[in-house]
C-alpha cells in the first residue's frame, strides 16, 4: 500500500473484531512507526500495549469515575471550548456523528454509552498509551513529536490491515491508568490508540467525518509558486 493511499484509507474504527493483533505485527509497527523525525531528534515517545482483558478493566474503572462524576485531570491541556470555525467543526462532527447514530440530542443515556464505550476503547483487541517524561512537560515541540509517531503508528497500521481509533478520553484519569500498567509518576500521558481488526459489519464504520477544501488552509504567499 503506497503512503497516499493509507492516508486515505485511514479512519477512526469504533467497532472491532475480537481477534487480538499478533505481538509480532505490532512490534513490526513500532520499528518503523520510531523512525518519526522529532526535535533535535529528542525521540520523546514511549509505548505501553495492552490486551483485551486489561483494556476492559481500564475501561471499567474510568467508567466509575464517570459516573460518580469525577473531574477529569489530563496531564497535558484539555480545551473544553475553542471559538470560530474550530468551534463550528467539533460540532458539526459531534452532530453528524450523533445523527448517524440515532442518537438525539437529549438521549442522555445512550450519549452516556457513546462516551463508556470510548473508555473501553469501542471493544478493540488492544490499545497503545502514549507517554513522555515529565521533564518534557511544557515543552510543546515533545508534543508535537508524539503526534508525528502517533501519525506513523496509524498510517503502519491501515497498511496492516488493522484499524485504529485515536483517543484521548482514556488518558482523561491518568492516574487510574498508571496504577494500572506500573507507569512511572515521572511519566505524562498524552493519548492512547485502539487498535485491532475492524468489524466492517458494524455500521459505525461506515461513518467518516468531512474534510474541508486545501483553499480553506492553503494560501499562495507573493512571489511564491505551488
Amino acid at each position: 500500500m503506497e503512503v497516499a493511499e493509507a492516508i486515505k484509507n485511514r479512519k477512526s474504527i469504533r467497532a472491532f473484531k475480537v481477534d487480538p493483533v499478533p505481538d509480532g505485527l505490532l512490534e513490526s509497527i513500532f520499528k518503523k512507526a520510531i523512525q518519526s523525525p522529532s526535535a533535535k531528534n529528542i525521540q520523546p515517545w514511549e509505548f505501553t500495549v495492552i490486551n483485551a482483558k486489561t483494556a476492559r478493566k481500564i475501561g471499567r474503572d474510568l467508567g466509575r469515575m464517570l459516573a460518580n462524576h469525577v473531574p477529569i485531570n489530563p496531564d497535558i491541556s484539555v480545551s473544553k471550548e475553542w471559538g470560530g470555525i474550530y468551534k463550528s467543526r467539533a460540532r458539526e462532527l459531534g452532530k453528524a456523528l450523533f445523527s448517524f447514530l440515532g442518537i438525539q440530542r437529549d438521549d442522555r443515556e445512550n450519549r452516556r454509552s457513546h462516551y463508556l464505550n470510548m473508555y473501553n476503547f469501542f471493544g478493540a483487541p488492544n490499545a497503545i498509551f502514549i507517554y513522555m517524561d515529565e521533564i518534557l512537560y511544557g515543552y510543546d515541540w515533545a508534543i508535537f513529536d508524539l503526534g508525528l509517531v502517533t501519525q506513523n503508528i496509524t498510517l503502519l497500521a491501515t497498511e496492516a490491515g488493522l484499524g485504529t481509533c485515536i483517543l484521548g478520553a482514556p488518558v482523561f484519569y491518568p492516574d487510574i491508568v498508571r496504577k494500572t500498567l506500573n507507569i512511572q509518576e515521572t511519566k505524562k500521558l498524552v493519548v492512547s490508540i485502539a487498535v485491532g481488526y475492524p468489524d466492517w459489519d458494524a455500521e459505525i464504520n461506515q461513518f467518516k467525518s468531512k474534510r474541508a477544501s486545501l483553499s480553506v488552509f492553503a494560501s499562495q504567499g507573493q512571489g511564491a509558486s505551488v
